[in-house]
């Protein structure tokens, strides 16, 4: 990984992580900048601008604007290099946190999760975003989807591909 890579990397992260006002569209502003001299993103650098979009104020951003580049990173994020678990759980943080329409919400929430299943995403913290962010019984509806009718327990190739558990520095130096 190159220096600038980091930087810049770095520095998406620190935006994302202050009390800026409009830093989901610095930290996008940056990801821009990074793919203009040729860096390519990682899932991380996705993660850390849907985190600026998730904890952004709702009180005083544009829900829309959010929402559209929160829906726009999760779109390039699967595109280019990957999806993860943090990826569909803060885009559904967000969706939950800056779609008020509750039907559009609805189906933006459905088809994130779907598409979370797909790519063996899913595992708990993204079934605790999906209930932050529907009704009761629409969490219902996408729990039943989720869970297999032997086990009770989320469905295997939903789950397939979601880290068991994280890495630890022990873990590491076995390999």
């Amino acid at each position: 990984m190159s220096g600038s890579h980091v930087s810049l990397g770095s520095v998406i992260n620190a935006v994302a992580k202050s009390k800026l006002f409009g830093k989901s569209k610095i930290a996008a502003k940056m990801l821009y900048r990074m793919k203009h001299v040729s860096l390519r993103p990682l899932t991380i650098t996705y993660n850390n601008i849907l985190n600026a979009c998730a904890f952004s104020d709702p009180g005083l951003e544009n829900r829309k604007e959010i929402l559209d580049l929160a829906m726009l990173m999760l779109k390039e994020a699967q595109e280019t290099c990957g999806a993860n678990f943090i990826t569909y759980g803060t885009c559904l943080r967000v969706i939950g946190t800056f779609e008020e329409d509750p039907a559009t919400r609805w189906r933006l929430v459905r088809d994130t999760f779907r598409c979370c299943c797909a790519d063996g995403q899913l595992n708990k913290l993204v079934m605790n975003q999906v209930k932050f962010a529907v009704s009761t019984s629409q969490y219902s509806l996408l729990t039943q989807e989720a869970k297999d009718e032997k086990t009770g327990q989320l469905r295997e190739s939903f789950t397939r591909n979601c880290r068991k558990r994280p890495l630890s520095p022990r873990s590491l130096m076995k390999n």
